[in-house]
């Protein structure tokens, strides 16, 4: 099998290895300025040249649309999706499918099909007679999570408990990424930052965050606090409108 990023090091590598030896014989002779100039250039010329070829082999990003999106999500939850052959070739999806399935358009079913394999976020396994059924990948896991934290929204319930729901955390500086996460998150869930690691919220939300610091990986650096009183209510209740 070919691997085009080696192919694309050793022709570099040897580009280099010239166009070194060219600018050692320019400097013997009396039109330096002029052949460094044309050496330069071409030094540029050629590695954009292959970059532009290198870049050319990465896989393109990838958005899942909304058809995509709840075929993972129908997927995750058990219901069995049934082709006549794998995803990379000519396929029907099975006539013997649930409801809900059937609530989506067999064209852009089909066409989510093939783009979710394509990205290696659902695979197949072979049945006995002859067909193919759609399983997740641990990259569709993944992208099943990365759903659910960004449709995340913390239940209001009807009555207030007087009680406020004080998140804490000191984190490391090598987890400053998840830190800056974390801290975007509680702001859109609507956390009041009462100082810079310090946010506060009226309504239970232990789930949700045991949630966020798992998929971040920030849990041993991350407290939550349920207490009665604080000196600033007044100002709280305001801002929360409770």
């Amino acid at each position: 099998m070919e691997h085009p990023q080696i192919s694309f090091l050793i022709l570099n590598f040897v580009l280099n290895l010239v166009i070194k030896n060219i600018i050692k014989k320019i400097e013997n002779v009396s039109i330096k300025p002029i052949g460094l100039i044309l050496a330069s250039f071409m030094i540029g010329y050629f590695s954009k040249l292959f970059n532009m070829k290198n870049y050319s082999n990465r896989a393109p990003r990838f958005k899942t649309g909304p058809v995509m999106q709840k075929t993972l999500l129908l997927l995750e939850g058990g219901l069995v999706l049934g082709l006549t052959r794998r995803p990379d070739h000519y396929f029907k999806i099975l006539k013997k499918i649930s409801r809900e399935w059937r609530k989506i358009n067999e064209r852009a079913l089909r066409s989510a099909i093939r783009k979710l394999y394509q990205s290696k976020l659902i695979d197949y396994k072979e049945n006995s007679d002859g067909t193919v059924s759609m399983i997740l990948t641990n990259g569709g896991k993944k992208k099943i999570i990365q759903f659910n934290l960004d449709s995340m929204k913390i239940k209001k319930p009807r009555y207030w408990d007087h009680l406020w729901r004080l998140v804490i955390f000191d984190i490391p500086e090598e987890e400053r990424q998840g830190r800056r996460a974390l801290v975007a998150k509680l702001k859109e869930l609507g956390f009041y930052p009462v100082q810079k690691s310090v946010f506060i919220y009226p309504f239970e939300c232990k789930n949700e965050i045991d949630f966020i610091t798992e998929i971040f990986n920030l849990t041993p650096y991350v407290r939550l606090f349920t207490v009665k009183e604080t000196d600033i209510e007044p100002d709280l209740r305001d801002r929360f409108n409770i």
